[in-house]
């Protein structure tokens, strides 16, 4: 595709953001056709053919076969991943273990990195850096937390990949 070609820009944006739109227009929809996409994705797991992933068709569904836990409840599991089980939990391999800095109850915890996890990230990123760049809301990756003796606004950065994307804006 050439940048001359603004027909093809359009059809191309246009198959990107249409089921963003049709999501608005009928959330409900969206919303089973999303937990259909990750029960498709649980029943490739151990965990998942347990709870009968594969048959459940309804959000009420779902409620009834996987109970609610906590990540204490799936600990072993992950570590039982973490050495190599993938398909306990995962139906792809991990690319990456995530870190969290361990504030509460003062331990870290692991989160897989999937390849669909990944790309789901980039494209919420993406759509994120798109609309502070057209908005100049740069404001979103930074908060005010109080203001020197001149009033001058103290600022730092927030968030996940806080600052490696303002370092970058």
């Amino acid at each position: 595709m050439s940048d001359k070609d603004p027909q093809a820009m359009t059809g191309m944006l246009t198959a990107i953001l249409q089921p963003w739109h049709d999501s608005v227009d009928d959330p409900a929809k969206a919303q089973q056709e999303v937990l259909h996409r990750l029960l498709k994705g649980y029943a490739q797991t151990d965990y998942g053919a347990q709870h009968g992933a594969a048959h459940i068709e309804t959000v009420a569904d779902y409620r009834r076969a996987f109970p609610v836990a906590t990540y204490e409840d799936y600990k072993p599991v992950i570590e039982r991943v973490m050495a190599g089980e993938v398909s306990l939990l995962l139906s792809e391999e991990p690319v990456g273990w995530a870190i969290t800095r361990g504030t509460t109850e003062g331990e870290s915890k692991f989160i897989p990195m999937t390849p669909t996890d990944l790309m789901m990230r980039i494209s919420a990123g993406r759509a994120m850096m798109n609309y502070v760049v057209s908005s100049g809301r740069y404001d979103l990756f930074v908060r005010c937390i109080g203001r020197d003796r001149w009033w001058t606004p103290l600022r730092y950065a927030w968030g996940e990949f806080s600052t490696f994307n303002l370092g970058r804006l």
